[in-house]
């Protein structure tokens, strides 16, 4: 089944349900009532002769957001009086966007959904800036998985607000799942838009996003290594927290920073400690590590009583490959150095492991084959005896497959 097939009506049900919330009055959207006042719809009509139509607009929004709240919670229909006076209003300001958008969202959606949405798509060419009609439009397409159309009206909602968009974006960003939805939006990143950086927050933390990052970039060019280092280091540090292997390595080939770095020293050394798919390095209270550049040499250093891993690295899986360590000197008295192989994201799927007893300075195993584990999970661990005098040290030159 193709990804369009599979992943839509999934994702659109999941966008249906965050912006049928973002329809409704005070959902991610400024109160109207904070800047005109408790003017009640009775009031405004009325005082009809002294009251400007402005004010009445104004009124109009404040008690059409206040229906749609009172309908969230109990399923009340918006008031005849509302819709009454969106009607009048309609004949004295026919280029507010206000009361079209109260009629046909109030009225007309509930028997006919989609003339309401030509009303308000009509509408939009003269206002693009309603937050809640854009809103109403993005949940209307998505019931009819029209992406072009709900990233159309989710950027003109986008640009209403920040108050909007800490709502909107994470449904926004979660469209990446689509082809057409990553097509789209990488269309408006490119020009630039003021809720860019809300964007590449959201990006850098959402699944969605993350599972799908490094489609978004090939499909649409953007390159990742203008993004800053900072962000960059967040989304690495997600995707490996997630699991999402393949994305985090086909950023990383896309990465040229990144991959000038590996070209002197390839992740799967032991000097990658500080690249952001290379090896890391894991310390505790009985257990320390860190790279010596001068010995070229990982040192371990591990106290009595110590017991636990002090190194990972996440790599592709090699087949006919073998696991191998290897130390600068023979392994000591006391201390148990053990280096494993699982699958990456199954650590119960164990595919090798290897032990270095005291006075040997190399070991290796063959690595099992396992067709469905695309990635390896590296760890290194040790544990010393309680007794041992001073503790160990283990100057480590290699680990990783041959």
């Amino acid at each position: 089944m193709s990804q369009r097939g599979f992943a839509a009506p999934a994702m659109i049900g999941k966008i249906v349900v965050s912006i049928a919330a973002l329809v409704c009055a005070g959902a991610g959207f400024v109160n109207a009532a904070s800047e005109t006042g408790n003017l009640s719809l009775s009031m405004s009509r009325t005082l009809d002769a002294t009251i400007n139509s402005e004010v009445r607009s104004r009124a109009l929004d404040q008690n059409f957001r206040l229906a749609a709240s009172a309908e969230a919670e109990n399923g009340n229909a918006s008031s005849d009086m509302v819709l009454a006076e969106a009607q009048s209003l309609r004949a004295l300001r026919p280029l507010d966007p206000v009361p079209v958008r109260v009629w046909a969202v109030g009225g007309i959606a509930q028997t006919d959904p989609e003339r309401a949405s030509n009303i308000l798509v009509s509408a939009s060419t003269m206002n693009k800036r309603d937050a809640v009609a854009n809103m109403w439009l993005v949940h209307n397409f998505a019931r009819g998985e029209r992406v072009d159309a709900m990233i159309t009206f989710f950027d003109q909602g986008l640009r209403t607000s920040r108050q909007l968009r800490s709502t909107a974006i994470a449904p926004f960003v979660g469209l990446l799942a689509l082809r057409e939805g990553r097509d789209r939006i990488g269309q408006l990143i490119r020009a630039h838009p003021d809720w860019e950086e809300d964007f590449w927050t959201e990006f850098a933390r959402n699944q969605i996003a993350l599972q799908n990052a490094g489609s978004f970039f090939e499909e649409t060019g953007i390159d990742f290594s203008e993004q800053p280092s900072e962000r960059k280091a967040e989304i690495y540090r997600n995707l490996r927290r997630l699991g999402y292997f393949e994305s985090m390595f086909a950023l990383a080939a896309k990465d040229r920073p990144l991959g000038e770095q590996s070209e002197r020293i390839p992740p799967e050394s032991l000097a990658s400690v500080t690249s952001p798919v290379g090896w890391r390095l894991q310390s505790s209270g009985l257990v320390s590590s860190f790279y010596d550049d001068t010995r070229e040499a990982l040192i371990v250093d591990a106290q009595p009583g110590a017991l636990g891993a002090f190194a990972e690295l996440v790599t592709p899986k090699k087949f006919g490959s073998q696991l191998e360590v290897a130390l600068e000197r023979p392994a000591p008295e006391g201390g148990r150095l053990r280096v494993s192989a699982t699958c990456a994201g199954d650590r119960s799927n164990m595919l090798a492991q290897l032990e270095l007893r005291p006075g040997e300075t190399l070991a290796s195993t063959p690595l099992a084959e396992d067709s469905d584990c695309a990635f390896l999970l590296l760890s290194a661990s040790i544990a010393v005896e309680r007794g041992s005098q001073g503790g160990v040290e283990l100057a480590i030159s290699r680990i990783g497959l041959r």
